[in-house]
């Protein structure tokens, strides 16, 4: 570990052995996961604002946050912040020396944290999904019998290695967007049948509208695991269709590649980065969605957008396709894919209808 970065996780540590301490003597009864984004308004990622109908300065703020300045920034910005990311670099660090194993380090780093959730009398705590640490709190919180509510935040797929962190937690309740992503869940362990999961409506507040297809609005998904050489040909295909109008979508929290955008505006494309993507799809008149891994391709569905999972050699989400709720295409064979979509619009509704109303 870097001079630099212990030297700033002992910063957090401290920071975070005072917010203990006032939460000692002040009980604030429930605590929740909070991931720092710096693009965002209050510094929040906003898939939290699931869970996050209270003050957030009625709980005790568990952050992840890698960046310094972020993570000074969010400390007085909200109460009762506690870097749990920068506890676990500390003790990695000081046990390491020591020679003490990964798995061991682990172990004793989630023995600390439900430590902590006791001292401070957590009796709910509330977090997303997110598979870097959701195994973590739930071992956490079932040693210091607070109860872990946990709400879905993108698409399930036993397809996805890294979500293996789902197959064993302990939990007082899970909820997930609909009756079909209940039925991914409980396939990581099938004892999920019998435990308290529940469905909330992801879309409530926002309507939905069937669309007209005489013209295509393609928007492309920009995901890590696709090349932009993969992307280019993409579009290069695409742009032979007739009557076709495209968009891209860079990942709101990267960087945008300058070479790739100077591609898109050559070839005029319609490029976006941090704007809000339902708002996209009711301005463009979004009919089709294109992407690889996104959960964006399950929730097209529901604005009557057809959802098509492009790849180069193999699909990352195999199960969707094998349960036919997306469209799949090689690229090279996307135009082809888009034509024969557009007829098969009854297929979009069928679609709708398994993933949000089953």
């Amino acid at each position: 570990m870097k001079i630099f970065q212990i030297l700033k996780s002992f910063i957090f540590l401290f920071l975070s052995l005072n917010t203990i301490l006032k939460c000692f003597f002040i009980n604030k009864k429930k605590a929740q996961l909070v991931i720092l984004k710096e693009n965002s308004p209050n510094l929040i990622d906003l898939r939290l604002k699931i869970y996050q109908k209270d003050n957030i300065n009625n709980f005790v703020n568990f952050v992840r946050a890698q960046s310094f300045y972020g993570g000074i920034k969010i400390y007085f910005s909200i109460n009762n912040v506690i870097f749990f990311n920068h506890i676990f670099n500390i003790l990695e660090y000081l046990e390491s020396l020591s020679g003490t194993r990964k798995d061991k380090i682990k172990q004793n780093y989630i023995f600390l944290l439900s430590k902590i959730l006791k001292l401070i009398q957590i009796k709910k705590f509330y977090s997303i999904d997110d598979y870097r640490n959701i195994q973590i709190f739930s071992r956490a919180c079932k040693l210091s019998e607070s109860k872990l509510f946990i709400y879905q935040h993108a698409r399930i797929s036993p397809s996805l290695r890294y979500q293996k962190t789902l197959k064993d937690l302990t939990f007082e309740k899970y909820y997930v967007w609909s009756n079909y992503f209940k039925k991914k869940l409980v396939q990581f362990n099938y004892e999920y049948s019998n435990k308290n999961i529940s469905v909330f409506k992801k879309f409530s507040n926002i309507k939905s509208y069937k669309k007209n297809f005489l013209h295509k609005e393609i928007l492309i998904i920009q995901e890590d695991s696709i090349k932009n050489s993969v992307i280019i040909n993409l579009i290069k295909r695409i742009k032979k269709i007739k009557k076709t109008n495209i968009y891209f979508k860079f990942r709101p929290n990267n960087r945008i590649d300058q070479n790739l955008k100077r591609f898109l505006i050559k070839n005029n494309v319609n490029c976006f980065h941090q704007e809000n993507i339902y708002e996209l799809f009711k301005k463009y008149k979004i009919n089709y969605l294109l992407a690889s891994n996104s959960s964006l391709l399950l929730e097209s569905s529901y604005f009557y957008i057809i959802p098509i999972l492009f790849y180069e050699k193999k699909p990352i989400l195999k199960d969707y396709i094998t349960d036919r709720i997306v469209f799949s295409s090689k690229v090279n064979d996307i135009k082809n894919v888009i034509n024969k979509s557009n007829k098969q619009k009854k297929i979009l509704i069928k679609i709708r209808q398994k993933v949000w109303f089953e």
